[in-house]
């Protein structure tokens, strides 16, 4: 299996999160991205795109994750988008996993399974990351394993 470039991701990467910074990216567009990259999104789907594009232009990185990992596929032209969790741990060492978006690459000269993510600030992690696959970047799964089991 052939091996991605990781100075050609990490220059997308930075281009990609400094345009979002400066709101040079439009609605439509991250619009248009998601459906690209979402085929099939229902109209309920599609309006929470919009609004979540919105925000994300605005608020950025605040509740940018889903749109700004689109529009980093988008550039890049491959990966999987990963509908995981970020941990976060405060003060007194308790976890939370919040709810993420990132974008797994495959193999690099940094790591077997790499990931991009270029809004993890929102949660105090760094403003761009590219490297392995490590905590506190979780699938959905783990995000599951650690919640506490409902009472019946």
């Amino acid at each position: 299996m052939a091996s991605h470039n990781i100075e050609t991701i990490l220059s997308i990467a930075e281009s990609t999160r400094r345009d979002f910074e400066v709101g040079a990216i439009a609605v439509p567009h991250l619009v248009k991205v998601a459906l690209i990259n979402r085929p099939g999104l229902t109209e309920e789907e599609l309006r929470y795109v919009r609004v979540g594009a919105t925000g994300a232009v605005a608020n950025f990185p605040d509740e940018a994750c889903q749109v700004a990992t689109d529009e980093l596929k988008h550039r890049l032209g491959f990966g999987e988008i990963i509908d995981g969790s970020y941990v976060v741990t405060d003060s007194g060492g308790h976890e939370s996993f919040e709810r993420h978006e990132f974008l797994e690459v495959g193999r690099t000269d940094r790591a077997e399974r790499t990931i991009v993510d270029i809004s993890a600030d929102q949660f105090g992690g760094p403003p761009l990351y590219v490297g392995a696959w490590i905590r506190p970047w979780s699938t959905l799964g783990d995000l599951q394993s650690h919640r506490p089991s409902a009472a019946h």
